[in-house]
């Protein structure tokens, strides 16, 4: 009886260090946490980029410059 009780304090303690431990690690994140808001980013600009440059060619046109 005493030698189960310990058993299971000794196993709680090593929990609890175990916990203490993976505390202050930072979770790893996917890489895809990143690559999505990247390529978001680079489809926007490049839609930016097209669309401004065909209102400056239909201004240019009406301008007649």
């Amino acid at each position: 009886m005493a030698k189960k009780r310990l058993n299971e304090l000794i196993d709680e303690k090593f929990d609890q260090e175990q916990k203490r431990h993976e505390y202050g690690k930072k979770p790893k994140t996917p890489l895809g946490r990143y690559a999505q808001p990247a390529m978001f980013g680079v489809i926007l600009v490049v839609s930016l980029w097209v669309l401004f440059s065909q209102i400056y060619t239909i201004a240019k046109y009406f301008l007649g410059q």
